[in-house]
């Protein structure tokens, strides 16, 4: 069975139409490859401004260029099903005209019951088109109506070049625990990536571990019930102190990512724990913001791709 069954990336062209946006070929990238490796259905949705006009809406006019953009976005689309079908992965197209991303996002969600969504790093919108506010991108999948629960993974054009790629995963007990920490270890099987997991309920290195820490025991049981054996690549488990982000110090936890060479930052949506408070200073900034707004301004800090699981 896939990991993700079916995945939707959401797509734009350059800025000069020559192609496809760097973002969105580093999603279109790593779609295929996930593709072919855990034979995941691909959908290509982009969105061009459409309905009606509004001056809210920065550069949503009446415009000579939107055929012109519409023909570009319908050739990118049909050279790149060509593209792929040499590679025997077959990708429906999707061509919307609406005036927001996050609005048609969120229908073809409910609508295919996609369970995976990959999208370039802070894409802007095209032309008449509203891109998701901040708060949207980082949980644009959450909307109110939505039927389906569904990842999202926003991929640094850089993360794509590593040779052997390296998936962090931040721990985090609770009702869903269990099955993240399967699909994680599934997912670094899929792109074959070194697997790293934090938290604060894991060993310090060199230290010997309490054997009566509930939290522990908790986590080496969820662990057992996975198939971490079979990783090509190994795994890793690193201590995450945590008292790090509410002393407001992220550059430990900012020097152990690129100590481990890290390529993807995963984390889970909506959590609240001792390692992401409810507000925590910007890594970036120093201003006081949500724990989901720190680690997304941290990996973009760091130049790495973050994936949120439901």
């Amino acid at each position: 069975m896939s990991v993700f069954q079916h995945v939707v990336v959401c797509a734009k062209p350059a800025d000069d139409a020559s192609g496809w946006s760097a973002g969105s070929e580093a999603a279109l990238e790593l779609a295929r490859q996930m593709a072919l490796a855990d034979r995941s259905q691909v959908s290509l949705l982009t969105v061009v401004a459409g309905g009606p006009v509004s001056s809210e809406i920065p550069g949503n006019s009446p415009s000579s260029h939107q055929p012109d953009l519409l023909a570009t976005v319908q050739r990118l689309h049909a050279d790149l099903a060509a593209r792929l079908s040499e590679s025997a992965v077959v990708c429906e197209s999707l061509i919307e005209q609406a005036l927001t991303v996050e609005e048609t996002l969120t229908r073809q969600i409910d609508q295919s019951a996609a369970n995976l969504v990959i999208r370039g790093w802070t894409e802007a919108a095209l032309p008449g088109c509203r891109q998701m506010d901040q708060t949207e991108a980082d949980h644009p999948l959450q909307a109110p109506g939505r039927t389906q629960d569904c990842a999202l993974w926003q991929v640094q054009p850089a993360t794509l070049e590593q040779d052997f790629p390296c998936l962090a995963w931040l721990d985090v007990p609770g009702e869903q625990a269990l099955r993240r920490l399967q699909l994680i270890v599934q997912l670094a099987q899929v792109t074959r990536s070194r697997l790293l997991i934090l938290g604060p309920h894991l060993p310090k290195e060199g230290s010997e571990p309490a054997s009566d820490d509930p939290l522990l025991q908790e986590f080496q049981d969820r662990l057992r019930q996975t198939d971490f054996r079979t990783l090509d690549l190994g795994l890793r488990m690193q201590h995450l102190p945590d008292n790090d982000l509410p002393d407001n110090d992220p550059e430990t936890l900012a020097r152990l990512l690129a100590d481990y060479q890290v390529t993807t930052l995963a984390i889970p949506a909506g959590f609240q724990s001792c390692v992401a408070p409810a507000e925590a200073a910007s890594p970036v900034t120093g201003e006081t913001g949500t724990a989901l707004t720190f680690w997304r301004q941290l990996a973009g800090h760091g130049g790495y791709s973050l994936l949120t699981l439901p």
